[in-house]
């Protein structure tokens, strides 16, 4: 199974901020006459442009691996409680 994704560590706000600023998006002139669909054509188009600049799109690859003939619902809800112990004494 293969997905999409954009590793977000290298985002940086400020660039992205100051690229935006400068797009079409903040230019009254190129947005004028557009319609609602042209606009939020314009929209995605610009901001996608700006995140492929900043943070390209990677394939990766998710690996499926088949689960256990033992490994039951008992499993599962006792794994689930597990977790959200964890979670609680992490909190506290």
């Amino acid at each position: 199974m293969s997905a999409v994704e954009r590793y977000l560590r290298s985002f940086d706000a400020d660039v992205f901020l100051a690229d935006l600023q400068s797009s079409p998006l903040c230019d009254v002139r190129q947005w004028r006459g557009l319609d609602g669909d042209a606009l939020a054509e314009l929209y995605d188009k610009t901001i996608n442009e700006l995140l492929d600049h900043q943070v390209p799109v990677q394939l990766i690859t998710c690996r499926r691996r088949p689960t256990s003939t033992w490994f039951d619902d008992d499993c599962r809800n006792a794994k689930r409680a597990l977790r959200a112990s964890e979670k609680a004494a992490r909190r506290a």
